[in-house]
């Protein structure tokens, strides 16, 4: 009502009502064709009645080409209501590979694992250059997007952001439990809890709670453990940044790839191809049988699959690898993924036209 009555020229007279309200704002864009902004739409007391309100409206404005509707909101609030959104692409390691055709096997899947395929991260890399020339540039540059994603990130979502930056510093150096975060950054127990959950909702962080255990905190995405972990850490001293997360690279490759393979098992189940028509779940993930520790192992009445995933296959781990899968089943019954971002050699070649229960999964296979 005090809206409507400051502004006569759009509405006739005040609006006791939602649907009144909108009423008026359509009869005003019959004669104006407007842009309308509603702000902070997410913190409505009248929620429903104002977004069904909303779309009953908005449908009209689209049949009728009236008007637009900008709604903002908190990142982590989703609308009730048919919305057009737009978000940043992210490419999967073929996509990535065929943009950077200059670079090895290796830097590619190592600069896909930093950014999880994020466009904006990858798209400064270079076709002709290699992944530690990437980190060469990118951490020299203040004004690159490896740099200032995350501070922006965090400036859009929360007015005051120091408290979120120190909360995922914290859960970058290991202080993953609320009573460790609490010591780390001096607030309270119930500020962090509350703090945490907003990262939660935002998607910068998530909580893990195993069954039977007590639950911790981690970042959500590998980039942001890195800068965290390595350019946070550093602030302005960046000599030995690149170096820093040029090894941590390191140590998060092999899960990387192990998830692109477990993705790969997932959507050969959607579709029956060939042998592989299983079902997949997590927890037969990483199984040790013989002395082989298998990316995914499942035995059942009907299937017993096999899953291993390795940067490099050389022929003579085949010998173990067989040994490994004849111990628990014959060799002809078992369904077996192999996955690696080089290319196989003509003996894994030779074994897959032998043995159709065989599928080799390379580079340009994942995503």
């Amino acid at each position: 009502r005090i809206f409507t009555s400051q502004y006569p020229k759009v509405f006739f007279s005040p609006c006791e009502t939602r649907r009144e309200f909108f009423d008026a704002l359509y009869a005003y864009a019959k004669r104006r064709t407007p842009v309308f902004f509603f702000d902070d739409t997410g913190e409505r007391n009248d929620k429903d009645e104002f977004f069904d309100g909303l779309q009953k409206t908005g449908d009209r404005f689209l049949e009728e080409g009236l008007a637009m509707i900008l709604l903002t909101k908190q990142p982590w609030e989703s609308f009730p209501v048919k919305t057009f959104t737009e978000t940043m692409p992210s490419i999967t390691p073929p996509e990535m590979s065929r943009l950077l055709p200059g670079w090895s096997n290796e830097d590619v899947f190592r600069l896909y694992s930093l950014t999880e395929g994020l466009y904006a991260l990858a798209a400064e890399a270079e076709g002709s250059g290699s992944y530690g020339e990437y980190l060469e540039r990118v951490c020299g540059d203040p004004h690159s997007a490896y740099m200032t994603l995350v501070p922006s990130w965090l400036s859009k979502v929360f007015r005051a952001p120091e408290a979120y930056h120190a909360l995922l510093f914290g859960i970058a150096k290991g202080h993953d439990h609320i009573i460790s975060l609490s010591e780390f950054t001096g607030y309270p127990k119930n500020k962090c809890e509350k703090y945490l959950g907003a990262l939660i909702e935002t998607g910068l962080a998530i909580r893990v709670k195993p069954e039977g255990r007590r639950s911790w905190y981690e970042v959500s995405s590998n980039y942001i453990m890195a800068w965290y972990g390595c350019v946070y850490a550093s602030m302005n001293r960046m000599n030995g940044v690149p170096e820093q997360i040029a090894e941590y690279t390191e140590s998060i490759v092999p899960m990387t790839l192990h998830r692109e393979i477990m993705k790969w098992l997932k959507e050969k189940s959607r579709h029956k191809l060939s042998v592989y028509s299983f079902r997949t779940n997590s927890k037969y993930e990483f199984r040790t049988v013989n002395g082989i520790c298998f990316d995914y192992y499942r035995r059942t009445k009907d299937e017993t699959v096999f899953a291993i995933a390795r940067m490099r296959f050389d022929d003579a781990d085949w010998e173990d690898i067989e040994r490994a899968i004849c111990s628990v089943t014959r060799f002809s019954d078992a369904k077996i993924a192999l996955c690696s971002i080089h290319q196989f050699s003509r003996f894994y070649w030779r074994l897959n036209k032998k043995h159709d229960n065989i599928r080799l999964v390379q580079l340009k296979s994942m995503g």
